[in-house]
């Protein structure tokens, strides 16, 4: 379903562009992405990820996630957005529901899935019917919801 992943992995990304906050390298690494300078982007995300910035995190999760500018790898991508999500980061809290639900990246747990979906959805007050409505649909038979 590359697809529909690529489709939730975007709209994970684009919860977390509405962010206020400077990043310092985060922000290195997105122009360097705009630019497209996919290595030097990584770099710097890289970087950023391991000083804990959540940001970087989820940017670099998803590069891992997608194989842009990153070899596709769902085990390092969840690990990013997991060390994102508990930082409390909505988008990367999504895209680790979506993990969970899928099975990528980490042993499939619906149950798991749906508490980030929810985790995800009570800090995105424009996004929570879209986010609900997902966990719903995807996470079925979960009873955390």
């Amino acid at each position: 379903m590359p697809s529909a992943w690529s489709a939730l992995a975007a709209f994970g990304f684009g919860l977390a562009a509405g962010g206020a906050q400077a990043w310092g390298d985060y922000d290195a690494g997105l122009d360097a992405w705009r630019r497209g300078d996919a290595a030097g982007a990584c770099a710097e995300w890289e970087a950023a990820a391991e000083t804990g910035d959540a940001r970087a995190a989820l940017a670099l999760g998803e590069r891992y996630d997608l194989g842009e500018g990153r070899p596709q790898d769902p085990d390092r991508a969840a690990a990013l957005y997991r060390q994102a999500a508990e930082q409390g980061l909505p988008a990367a809290e999504f895209n680790l529901a979506v993990m969970f639900d899928s099975g990528r990246g980490v042993k499939q747990d619906r149950t798991e899935a749906a508490i980030w979906y929810r985790r995800a959805a009570e800090q995105v007050s424009r996004g929570r019917s879209i986010i609900l409505a997902c966990s719903t649909a995807m996470a079925r038979g979960a009873n955390a919801i």
